[in-house]
């Protein structure tokens, strides 16, 4: 039998209390643990949760219930998620520390907590001038033990200033950032007593006072709540309250059995009653020197400090082994999704498969080359052959879902685990974006070879075309000076050109590029006489030919095409203003018409170079 417990982060010293009591119920029943950290549902809502790596997996017939430490789940995504979770599920389930509508739950009754605490503060040692550092405050428990705080003060007419109330996220950092508000007031005498929501706020906050001259309890007094044990060598020990983690794990698994094999749907709620621990850091005790001489559970000493971040897959291999083999870690699995999943893809993608990315078992590195359904968890005979309590932490960075790490739930290794995992996630990530970056290049390489490929066919056929039009012209030119009705066989060639074609049509569309060409043709057609010649030669480009001339008619022409484009301009409104510039040739019908137009062309240049462009 396999039983899953859904917590918060394993690096935590709440979650690890009740995991090592349920670890020890479930070894008496003979049932196996699978711990899924649940941290990564923060990056979910009630909309895309299903996409979360967990729910893939927990939905599976790999267990045969499932405890979910409602307290820990929810301090940053809200009740809501997890309820929701646990519906989605087709398991017997228990919650653990928040009470739901329609689940069996095992809850703490922090209000008789809270009470306990506080009121000893106030009617044993005196203290009048208080501050709390508590929860999230979407958080059920932290809400309620926040509530009995301002009631006790309320009932023995005391108030508390709005400032000297803070909001953590019940770890260490938090309570010892939060505390440096505090510093001031406290060196200024008006706050005598810190009521801090749980244990591990509780120590950030003794830290900082440590840090800024102020001693516990003597210039203050905190206390806390939880119980875990995990910082009783701190000196000074703090008053705290005790959730009794091993009779609420013994009710929750007997709940859960109880549902497992009598198949009862009938919703129980079971409360525990806390026990008041009253410790030196209230001044209940023989007060000591504050000693930080011990090292810290946050503190891990297992830092790999970015050793995997440059490796290759082989190097990895060896650098995991090697590390895995050092810290004494039986069963460590890394699993990968063959794409990166976002945490709000609501595909269900039931045919999903995983890769074995790395796997080590009792020593030996374990190679498994075949995809897998990802919800599998592992391939049966390497899943099978696991028998400890094993830890699954979703391996995520922002928003992407990589896969998962499947390790042996050593509870003295948290640390380990928990800096293991951040390296894994920045490693796969890395990897990831790399595969994406190649991927992005090589569509880019293909997008710009069938590119010129194109540019190539375009330009054959545009000079092929330019070609045609040339030989149009010539064809029109020698037909229409043969026929002169005058003496004279002399003619003027002009070439214009659009200058900001271009830029209009990228800037403002193909319809503007369109609708400059066709006033720019409506402007030449109206410069010059019914017998004349216009040709729209390319995008920008046009080509007139002007006949039977008696003298220069460049500057008559060009007055027609200035004061035409100036009203065009005015009266288009339009985000831009058309530009033209022209170049011109005299020519006769004896001239080579190819000579003409080159130097028409070259004329046209020296005028776009010399910045005289006609408006």
């Amino acid at each position: 039998m396999r039983i899953g417990l859904l917590i918060g982060v394993f690096d935590s010293s709440y979650c690890l209390s009740f995991y090592k009591w349920i670890a020890q119920e479930l070894k008496e029943r003979k049932a196996s643990l699978i711990v899924f950290e649940g941290h990564s549902l923060d990056n979910n809502s009630l909309k895309n949760f299903t996409s979360n790596t967990l729910l893939r997996i927990i939905r599976q017939e790999r267990l045969d219930g499932l405890l979910i430490l409602s307290s820990a789940v929810n301090t940053n995504c809200g009740n809501a998620i997890v309820e929701e979770f646990a519906r989605a599920i087709d398991l017997p389930v228990v919650s653990i520390g928040v009470d739901f509508d329609e689940l069996t739950s095992i809850r703490l009754n922090n209000s008789i907590g809270f009470h306990q605490v506080v009121s000893h503060l106030i009617e044993t040692h005196h203290y009048t001038k208080f501050a709390h550092i508590g929860g999230p405050l979407a958080h059920q428990e932290s809400n309620e033990r926040k509530k009995t705080f301002l009631d006790i003060l309320q009932k023995h007419g005391l108030t508390v200033k709005p400032e000297f109330l803070l909001s953590g996220n019940f770890r260490y950092t938090s309570g010892y950032n939060h505390a440096k508000v505090l510093v001031e007031p406290i060196k200024r005498k008006e706050i005598d007593a810190v009521v801090c929501a749980n244990d591990e706020m509780a120590l950030g906050a003794i830290r900082c006072f440590f840090d800024h001259g102020i001693r516990v309890p003597d210039d203050v007094a905190v206390s806390g709540f939880d119980g875990t044990g995990y910082f009783d060598y701190c000196p000074p020990l703090i008053t705290t309250v005790s959730q009794r983690f091993d009779e609420m794990a013994k009710k929750s698994v007997s709940a859960l059995f109880e549902l497992i094999f009598s198949q009862r749907n009938k919703r129980t709620t079971y409360t525990v009653e806390p026990e008041l621990l009253l410790r030196e850091s209230c001044g209940c005790s023989l007060k000591e020197d504050l000693k930080f001489d011990s090292p810290f559970p946050y503190i891990s000493s297992y830092r790999l400090n970015g050793r995997l971040q440059l490796l290759d897959s082989v190097e990895l291999n060896q650098e995991l082994t090697s590390y895995l083999e050092e810290n004494n870690i039986s069963h460590c699995y890394i699993v990968c999704y063959p794409e990166v999943i976002p945490f709000d893809d609501t595909q269900l993608r039931p045919n999903l498969k995983g890769t074995l990315f790395y796997g080590y078992s009792r020593g030996k590195v374990i190679t498994y080359n075949k995809p897998f359904p990802f919800s599998d968890i592992l391939p049966d005979q390497f899943f099978e052959d696991i028998q400890e309590p094993i830890l699954i932490k979703p391996l995520y960075f922002s928003k992407n879902q990589y896969g998962f790490l499947l390790i042996s739930a050593y509870e003295a290794l948290a640390p380990f685990i928990d800096d293991l995992g951040l390296e894994l996630c920045h490693y796969l990530g890395s990897q990831y974006q790399a595969k994406e970056q190649r991927e992005i290049e090589r569509r880019l390489l293909d997008a710009h070879e069938s590119l010129k490929k194109s540019n190539k066919r375009l330009n054959e056929l545009t000079v092929k075309e330019n070609l045609d039009k040339l030989n149009h012209l010539r064809f029109l030119a020698a037909n229409m000076l043969q026929h002169r009705r005058s003496s004279t066989g002399e003619y003027v060639l002009i070439l214009v050109e659009i200058d900001n074609f271009f830029e209009i049509n990228s800037k403002y569309g193909f319809d503007e590029g369109e609708f400059t060409i066709s006033k720019v043709s409506q402007l030449l057609s109206k410069s010059i006489r019914d017998d004349d010649f216009l040709s729209h030669q390319s995008c920008e480009r046009y080509v007139i030919l002007v006949k039977n001339i008696q003298s220069d008619p460049i500057k008559t022409i060009v007055n027609r095409f200035t004061n035409g484009l100036n009203e065009v301009n005015r009266t288009i409104n339009k985000p831009y203003a058309i530009s033209i510039s022209w170049g011109s040739a005299l020519g006769s019908v004896d001239n080579d018409f190819d000579i003409i137009y080159h130097k028409a062309e070259q004329n046209l240049l020296n005028n776009k170079q010399c910045r005289y462009k006609v408006f």
